[in-house]
């Protein structure tokens, strides 16, 4: 152990997954679905290849199954859509740049609440 990192706790009250992967046919894809564990349960995750504009980024959000949870749902308020669009957007711009050496990216999860998207966890995997 060489040091220790403290940051201030992160909020929000929905999770999402966004990743990005090389494909051998398309280049760089970037996903965003429900993240923690409901990634792996309801398996809900939309693709498109990088690079792409905020409106694109608005229509992955719109073609989720469970997209009404963005919007609030048991009394829970609704989360920031252009902020995670821009997300969306600004990573799919670096993941075309990154293609010579990216090979893969996954933010799990990425916490949503009133102060737009936090990534709490980021694992990346280089080419070389």
């Amino acid at each position: 152990l060489s040091g220790v990192l403290v940051q201030p706790m992160a909020g929000g009250h929905v999770e999402l997954v966004i990743g990005v992967q090389r494909s051998p046919v398309f280049g760089m894809v970037v996903m965003v679905g429900l993240g923690g564990i409901l990634v792996e349960v309801l398996k809900d995750v939309v693709f498109r290849r990088a690079p792409f504009g905020i409106e694109e980024a608005h229509d992955m959000l719109r073609e989720l199954r469970a997209t009404a949870i963005l919007d609030g749902v048991r009394g829970k308020p609704g989360v920031d859509r252009d902020a995670i669009a821009k997300m969306l957007a600004n990573l799919s711009q670096w993941a075309a740049g990154m293609q010579p050496v990216l090979a893969e990216l996954d933010l799990n999860p990425v916490l949503v609440g009133k102060d737009g998207p936090v990534a709490v966890d980021c694992v990346m995997v280089f080419e070389r």
